[in-house]
């Protein structure tokens, strides 16, 4: 029996076909199932109910022409959704295609633009940074060739021995050190006669040892790293200050060694004399400037000596023991290091922008890839509805 002779059996089926809602399909095209209609009517029922009564059989003549009519009215009303969603489909799809027609020609010019953009934002940072990178360039060549000059002046083959601060520390350290040693011991051999006690003798240990230190430090430093110079003069100058601290620390531990006799005397027997230690010592070291009178005297002296001449050599070894050497190299050292401070600052920052421009050429071709993808899927998935439709409407 077929689908429209059982549907037209009776007007009561009529009016249950009318009451009829097809469920929504799963697909936008899913043709319309015999079976399903068939049960959801239960045409094999009525079929059977309307058997049993002796209806009239199928091939004559029934007044079923408008359950017919309902049917193909149900069915042109499927056929109408079908039309409806393949025509919505596409024009969704070609709403996707023409936006994609418009975006990526869009974005392929934009992309064009980027290197041009590119130049454009490193000349003006380049713009922006002239004057300084110019001057730190200028400053790096100015000293490179005061540089250059100093040694080819001063037949330099080698570089600066530079002092690090650490070391520069030390020496420092060094000094106070033999400072304090010093007072230490001056102070064990002066306090014992000298008006004042042991402030005093304090006091006055602390000053001869710091002037002692003080005095062959920068004779080693300002005069003695002389004779390392080129020029004669220079050189001659230096071993002058060679002579000049051995004759000033000699000098000293033997004032030293003096007064260390001087303070021997008695300070009663000073008062009746009507002198003191220093006048006393004073004329010793005037009458015979060697003639020390006791071994502790002789021990001060050496001490003395040996304090200043390693006071002497911190001096000459505080620095590069070329004269002016260290100072140019420094400077030189300087300008280097904020020159390629700066080429390297340049470099980073250009390489930045370029980063920045690379992605963004990256994006808009992938943005373009994307587009041309769209609009290939767009096409097939409209040919894909068409399909479907049609297979649809033959269902």
């Amino acid at each position: 029996m077929s689908l429209k002779t059982s549907l037209g059996i009776s007007k009561q089926y009529k009016k249950k076909a009318e009451r009829i809602i097809f469920d929504a399909p799963v697909s936008i095209f899913e043709p319309i199932n015999p079976e399903l209609v068939a049960l959801k009517l239960k045409l094999k029922e009525e079929a059977k109910d309307l058997g049993e009564r002796n209806l009239p059989k199928t091939e004559q003549s029934t007044r079923s022409g408008t359950a017919e009519i309902s049917v193909d009215n149900e069915i042109q009303r499927v056929v109408t959704g079908y039309y409806e969603a393949a025509i919505s489909k596409i024009q969704h799809l070609e709403e996707v295609t023409d936006r994609e027609k418009k975006e990526v020609p869009q974005r392929i010019n934009e992309t064009r633009l980027l290197p041009f953009q590119f130049n454009q934002e490193v000349n003006t940072y380049l713009n922006n940074n002239a004057t300084e990178f110019a001057r730190s360039k200028k400053d790096y060549e100015l000293n490179r060739q005061e540089y250059e000059a100093f040694r080819k002046e001063n037949n330099l083959q080698r570089t600066a021995n530079i002092r690090t601060g650490l070391h520069k520390i030390y020496s420092w350290a060094a000094a106070i050190f033999v400072i304090f040693i010093e007072v230490l011991l001056n102070y064990s051999f002066f306090s014992e006669n000298l008006e004042g006690g042991a402030w005093a003798g304090m006091k006055f240990a602390f000053f001869c040892s710091a002037f002692n230190v003080g005095l062959a430090a920068m004779i080693g430093y300002w005069i003695i790293r002389n004779v390392n110079h080129v020029k004669p003069t220079r050189k001659a100058f230096g071993w002058f200050g060679v002579i000049f601290a051995l004759t000033s620390v000699i000098t000293i531990g033997l004032a030293v060694g003096h007064l260390r006799d001087a303070m021997q005397i008695p300070l009663d027997e000073l008062e009746q004399l009507g002198q003191t230690v220093a006048s006393v010592a004073l004329a010793s070291f005037k009458e015979n400037m060697w003639g020390l009178s006791d071994i502790y005297s002789w021990i001060l002296f050496g001490l003395t000596v040996l304090f200043g001449v390693g006071a002497c050599i911190d001096g000459y070894l505080y620095d590069d023991p070329y004269p002016g050497y260290s100072n140019v190299a420094k400077k030189f050292i300087l300008a280097s290091e904020d020159w390629a401070g700066k080429l390297e600052a340049r470099r980073n920052d250009i390489n930045d922008i370029q980063k920045k421009y690379v992605e963004l050429i990256t994006t808009q071709v992938h943005a373009c890839d994307n587009g041309l993808e769209c609009i290939n899927k767009s096409k097939l998935d409209k040919e894909q509805t068409l399909t479907a439709y049609n297979a649809a409407l033959r269902s």
